[in-house]
């Protein structure tokens, strides 16, 4: 019960917001004049057609997810380019470029536009409000192909990024091509690799990757993935238990976010019932499960401190090629001191997180405090040594 009820309530959201999309094209073909049958194919365009399909796509899709829904998606843009390029150029131009450019005109002198992670950034438009930033899902072709090209060229043009277009090329090029993993395997497959194709990121980030299994999670990782993760059953068979990250990651991989989302309340409800101390530094209404999905989350805001790591490693691998051993360079010294400076940050973290004598509102005061100068140490050392490797 306490898994069916919420996982059928989201579910009922998500279908009727499709069909209530096609009714309303189907309703206002028909106050245009159409006939009922062409209202009826106007209905079932005005979004990817699912029920569309080849021989071999239909048998695919039976065990790659999304693979019918990738194909069709682009197949809807080049039919429609065909049919009406001049009209459907103006729509791209309307709904697509427009809400894109004016996205980027509102937000990219803001610090927190530079931190967007490119995989975020170019997949949703966004607004800043008092109560946080709002992410609007792009369509997923158009969206990416189109929207956030032009994005891209203004990030080039105005800020100097050289970066801009080629993370717009490979946003494009994964929202283009489908994906051929296979459900059944695909999420204990990322998990050995610490890699989702589906996010595009790393399960455990850089900055976890060196703690034990069980420590191994994040501000927004299920509660009783955490539970699991450093049970004693788990710890019996891993040593250090288990990624509580990697749990929700094959939670998420064979239930999709709905049944990450139920997870995630699952989690809290058990916290309660146990009676567990709940030691969490103070949440926001936007960090509540399913309510965060909308918004941009901390770990959202993380170029910098991705790039810092790549260069850490870079430098790493320069010296052990080709440096004296115990006589690494001035820059490959500056960056290890960095990368231990924010290590040292991250402990005191922790020291705050497991605190009892802080109080909720001052952990989430201090944490950001932290979290600001990791950032800090970070960027500072990108914008000096970036060229050097």
């Amino acid at each position: 019960w306490l898994w069916d009820k919420p996982m059928a309530k989201l579910e009922w959201v998500s279908e009727n917001s499709e069909k209530w999309t096609r009714m309303g094209e189907f309703q206002r073909a028909l106050e245009k004049g159409k006939s009922l049958e062409e209202a009826a194919r106007d209905a079932r365009n005005v979004t990817v057609d699912f029920s569309r399909h080849g021989h071999t796509g239909k048998v695919i899709n039976r065990y790659v997810p999304f693979f019918n829904a990738c194909i069709q998606g682009g197949d809807l843009m080049v039919r429609l380019l065909k049919q009406d390029p001049v009209g459907t150029m103006a729509k791209l131009a309307k709904y697509i470029v427009a809400p894109s450019i004016l996205s980027w005109l509102l937000n990219h002198d803001k610090d927190w536009w530079k931190e967007l992670d490119p995989d975020i950034k170019n997949a949703y438009w966004f607004l800043e409000t008092p109560a946080g930033i709002l992410r609007f899902p792009k369509p997923q072709e158009a969206g990416v192909v189109f929207g956030s090209f032009f994005e891209a060229l203004l990030d080039t043009a105005y800020k100097k990024d050289p970066d801009a277009i080629g993370n717009w090329a490979k946003s494009a090029i994964d929202v283009a091509l489908p994906g051929l993993q296979f459900t059944l395997i695909t999420p204990l497959l990322e998990n050995a690799a610490n890699y989702s194709w589906f996010r595009k990121n790393q399960i455990v980030g850089m900055k976890n990757q060196r703690l034990p299994g069980e420590m191994q999670y994040t501000s927004g990782t299920s509660e009783l993935s955490k539970m699991i993760g450093g049970s004693a059953p788990v710890k019996a068979i891993v040593k250090g238990g288990y990624s509580p990250s990697k749990i929700d990651n094959l939670i998420r991989g064979y239930t999709g976010t709905l049944g990450i989302i139920a997870w995630q309340w699952l989690g809290e409800g058990a916290r309660a019932l146990q009676g567990k101390e709940d030691l969490r530094p103070e949440k926001h209404l936007k960090e509540q499960p399913f309510i965060r999905e909308f918004f941009v989350n901390d770990y959202s805001l993380n170029r910098s401190l991705n790039e810092f790591y790549d260069m850490a490693a870079s430098a790493q691998a320069q010296h052990n090629g080709y440096g004296r051993k115990g006589h690494p360079t001035a820059a490959v010294k500056a960056v290890t001191k960095a990368r231990s400076d924010i290590a040292d940050v991250r402990k005191e973290i922790q020291k705050i997180e497991a605190s009892r004598n802080i109080s909720k509102e001052r952990k989430r005061e201090l944490i950001k405090m932290k979290r600001d100068k990791i950032n800090r140490i970070a960027t500072a050392t990108l914008n000096r040594y970036r060229d050097k490797f």
